[in-house]
């Protein structure tokens, strides 16, 4: 097996690790918005590993790769979601731009960040 696949392996499993010993962490917190945040990075980790997946898979190539019709498929699910993702993220900024609470506005500010970066 390619080195690279391995550490992207490698990677996946460690990303996996780290989403689970958060969410781990979260199920004893009591505060619903510090739950909500560990849970998000929780998610963000798994997204990481879900990548690495990605990566090896498309550097394997014995690993399946999806057919034209599925990949038509995809092309158009993933052109309608950027279309929404690009309409939240202007009616978040707007809800950021006028948040009189400054805990709501950091972690909206959060999401635009993420969601242009």
């Amino acid at each position: 097996m390619d080195k690279d696949v391995t550490f992207f392996e490698q990677m996946e499993k460690q990303e996996k690790k780290v989403a689970k010993d958060i969410i781990r962490l979260a199920d004893g917190i009591r505060s619903s918005a510090i739950k909500s945040l560990l849970e998000v990075m929780a998610l963000d980790s798994e997204r990481h590993a879900r990548l690495y997946e990605a990566v090896a898979d498309i550097l394997e190539p014995s690993r399946r790769m999806i057919s034209s019709a599925d990949m038509k498929r995809i092309q158009e699910e993933v052109e309608r979601h950027v279309r929404e993702e690009s309409q939240h993220l202007e009616d978040v900024k707007k809800m950021a731009d006028s948040a009189k609470d400054s805990k709501v506005k950091i972690i909206l500010n959060v999401i635009v960040d993420d969601e242009i970066n």
